[in-house]
């Protein structure tokens, strides 16, 4: 597989672009609570808003300097590159995860509701037969 790509769907890329994700979308919910003007802004909408990923990704892969970076990144700019990738994809690689864990969990609860048959009258084997039977009267034997 490709360097860049195996780096792209590697677990430290996930993580750090959730994180993103989560920060952002934090600091959006503050700045639009705190003023409320922010909401109808055009600077805000048009340019903040899109360009914060990228930045706090940049920001905090300058300090983040123990994080678990893939192998090979050991410069700062490595780094911060890493990081403004990151910032970039954060919203895809949540919408990516919300996906994923939203079928699973779809596919799980749809499984469990399902009442479930013993096996051995799905394998065609015996089943169970009453001690008294009520329809002819006869005992079984």
């Amino acid at each position: 597989m490709d360097t860049a790509l195996q780096t792209l769907i590697s677990w430290q890329f996930m993580l750090f672009s959730l994180g993103l994700f989560a920060a952002v979308w934090l600091f959006r919910t503050i700045v639009e609570y705190a003023i409320p003007k922010s909401v109808s802004s055009t600077l805000w909408e048009k340019l903040i808003l899109p360009i914060a990923p990228c930045v706090m990704g940049l920001i905090v892969a300058y300090f983040a300097k123990n994080y678990a970076y893939p192998d090979g990144l050991i410069t700062v700019s490595d780094r911060m590159l890493f990081g403004l990738v990151s910032g970039m994809f954060s919203g895809l690689t949540y919408q990516v995860v919300k996906g994923t864990l939203k079928s699973k969990i779809q596919s799980l609860s749809s499984t469990a509701s399902q009442p479930q048959q013993p096996t051995s009258m799905m394998n065609g084997g015996p089943s169970y037969v009453p001690e008294n039977d009520a329809t002819n009267g006869n005992k079984s034997q």
